[in-house]
C-alpha cells in the first residue's frame, strides 16, 4: 500500500554522527536488515506526564485526602525522593504499589481513583502546559518522531520496540487513515503469531509495534455481582470512543464500577516481562536489524531492557545509538555506559562502523528522526522494499 513520503518541513542540520548513522542503516538496508528503534517517554513527554509529573499529583493531593498522618507523610517523603530523581527503582516501585491496594485504606482508595481520573479522562497541569488525559489523546498530540516512525514502519523500514503506555505510535499511524493502521503487540504470543505469519508470506499483514512492558493499564469491576469480578481487564486507550468507557464494565455495563491499575515497570513480574518480550521478539529480527537506536529512553527505571539490547548488540555487533538531550552532558549518568563498563567490555564506547558500539547523540527524537528520515526514504526507493 502507498505511503506518502516522508518529507521534512523545516530543514534540520546535520549532527555529528548523523552519516555514520545514515550509512549503516543503507548498508543493512541493501541487505535487508532494518534498524530497531527504542522508544522511551522522553519521545512522549510534551504531551503526556512522566513518572515524575505523575508523582507530583499525589504530592500536590495527598494533604488534603482522608488519610492517616503517618502515611500521608511517608508517602509524602518517598514520593518527594522521585520527583528529586534521588529514587531507586525499588522506592518507585513501593510508592505506587502501597497507592494501590486495595482495601488497605478507604480514603487511600478515593486516592487512587481521583488519580486514575485525572490521569485518563480530566487531565492536569505539567512542568510545561497541560495534560489532557489519556483517553483525550488525538492524532495532532503525536510528535514529529511519533509521526516518523509510524511512516517508517508503514514502508516497512524499521522495527520498533516501544516502552510507553500511551496509544501516541499507534494514533500517528491513523493520521494518514489509509486503512494500514499499526497493531500494538503485548505478548510473546502475539509476536509469535505475527512473526510467524509474516514469515508465512500471509497476505495483507500489518506493521504492527511491540509493547516491551506488554499491558500497563488494567481495570477490575468492583460490582459484587458481576461475573467478571476482580477480573483483570486490558484498557487499550486509542480505543475508546468515549472516556467513560473505561470505567464501565464491558460485562455488567455498570458504569464507574471498573478500578484502574497501572503496573508499574518496576515490579518483578514486570520486569520479568520485559527480558521475556525482548528474547522473543530477537528470535525473530536479531539476524535482520542492521543498528539499534535508542529514543528518549533514560535507562534509569530499566535495567532488564538494557542489558537485553547490550547482549543483542554485542552477540550480532550492532552499533547501538543513544539519542537523548542530554546524552552528552558529563553530569548526567548515562546508564548504557555503565553497564558496558561492567559487564560489556567488548562494546566500544564510540563508533567503529559495523560493531558492537555505542554512539552518544544529543539530539531530541524530534530533530533526529528528521535527520534521518529523508536519507533513508530516498536510499529505500533506489533499492526497493525490504527483502
Amino acid at each position: 500500500m502507498a505511503v506518502t513520503p516522508i518529507r521534512s518541513k523545516e530543514r534540520v542540520s546535520d549532527f555529528p554522527g548523523l552519516r555514520e548513522i545514515v550509512s549503516t542503516i543503507e548498508q543493512g538496508l541493501a541487505e535487508g536488515k532494518l534498524p530497531l528503534f527504542v522508544v522511551g517517554s522522553g519521545v512522549s513527554a510534551t504531551a503526556v506526564p512522566l513518572l515524575g509529573e505523575m508523582t507530583q499529583w499525589f504530592l500536590n493531593n495527598i494533604p488534603a485526602a482522608n488519610l492517616d498522618k503517618d502515611l500521608a507523610r511517608q508517602l509524602i517523603a518517598q514520593g518527594s525522593l522521585i520527583c528529586q530523581d534521588k529514587a531507586t527503582r525499588a522506592d518507585a516501585a513501593g510508592f505506587f504499589a502501597a497507592l494501590q491496594l486495595v482495601g488497605s485504606h478507604k480514603g487511600l482508595e478515593e486516592l487512587w481513583q481521583n488519580f486514575s481520573k485525572a490521569l485518563t479522562v480530566t487531565g492536569f497541569p505539567k512542568r510545561e502546559g497541560t495534560y489532557t488525559g489519556l483517553f483525550a489523546l488525538r492524532p495532532h498530540h503525536c510528535s514529529d518522531a511519533h509521526r516518523i516512525l509510524a511512516r517508517l514502519l508503514k514502508m516497512r523500514l524499521c522495527h520498533v520496540l516501544n516502552l510507553n503506555y500511551d496509544p501516541l505510535l499507534l494514533l500517528a499511524g491513523q493520521e494518514t487513515n489509509d486503512g494500514n493502521n499499526i497493531i500494538p503487540l503485548y505478548s510473546t504470543g502475539d509476536i509469535i503469531a505475527y512473526y510467524t505469519a509474516n514469515a508465512r508470506g500471509l497476505d495483507g499483514i500489518q506493521p504492527a509495534i511491540t509493547n516491551a512492558r506488554g499491558d500497563v493499564f488494567f481495570a477490575k469491576c468492583q460490582n459484587p455481582l458481576c461475573p467478571q469480578q476482580n477480573v483483570d481487564r486490558v484498557i487499550e486507550p486509542y480505543k475508546f470512543t468515549e472516556p467513560g468507557d473505561a470505567f464501565t464494565c464491558p460485562v455488567c455495563r455498570q458504569q464507574d464500577s471498573s478500578r484502574l491499575q497501572l503496573s508499574f515497570p518496576g515490579y518483578e513480574a514486570k520486569e520479568k516481562l520485559v527480558r521475556d518480550t525482548v528474547r522473543c521478539l530477537r528470535r525473530f529480527i536479531a539476524q535482520r536489524a542492521s543498528i539499534v537506536i535508542s529514543l528518549g529512553l533514560s535507562g534509569q527505571w530499566d535495567p532488564f531492557l538494557i542489558q537485553e539490547l547490550l547482549d543483542l548488540a554485542a552477540s550480532y555487533e550492532l552499533p547501538v545509538v543513544y539519542v537523548r538531550r542530554s546524552a552528552l552532558d558529563p553530569s548526567k549518568v548515562n546508564f548504557f555506559e555503565q553497564l558496558i563498563q561492567r559487564s560489556y567490555p567488548e562494546i566500544m564506547v564510540q563508533y567503529s562502523g559495523n560493531c558492537a558500539c555505542l554512539m552518544k547523540v544529543g539530539q531530541t527524537a524530534d530533530n533526529f528522526c528528521k535527520s534521518l528520515a529523508s536519507s533513508i526514504e530516498a536510499f529505500a526507493d533506489s533499492i526497493g522494499p525490504p527483502l
